[in-house]
């Protein structure tokens, strides 16, 4: 749409995991949970995304930053590479239809984090570390 990729960092992460990479590894064992992945790994998986094999120097990242921590690297990693991040949008959805949305998704995209209890895990966790 923009002429720029799109980059999703659940798309990125589930990935990983697919791939059975070292990176996939680390990050399956807090989805399985239902956890956050952690910053140093979300960090670590968007910069990978952004470089390999190329730097790519105009893109729109989804589900990223979703802390003051991911913001912070994420400024000092354009910095570094003279590159503005230009704006950062955050959409705000109503709980109840997050939920349907979620059930929706599990039904049609079968993905085990999707259940009631671990996406209500995932919804406390990014109320504490989001909002």
């Amino acid at each position: 749409m923009l002429g720029v990729p799109h980059i999703s960092t659940g798309e990125v992460m589930r990935g990983e995991v697919a791939a059975g990479t070292e990176l996939g590894r680390r990050v399956e064992r807090y989805v399985a949970g239902g956890e956050l992945v952690p910053d140093d790994l979300v960090v670590e998986l968007v910069i990978r995304r952004l470089t390999e094999p190329v730097l790519v120097d105009r893109f729109v990242l989804d589900g990223f930053p979703r802390t003051l921590v991911q913001a912070e690297r994420a400024y000092e990693w354009a910095l570094e590479r003279e590159l503005t991040l230009f704006a950062v949008v955050h959409l705000s959805v109503g709980e109840d239809e997050l939920v349907r949305r979620t059930a929706a998704r599990a039904l049609t995209d079968g993905r085990a984090d999707d259940d009631a209890a671990t996406f209500r895990r995932r919804l406390a966790a990014y109320r504490q570390a989001t909002e």
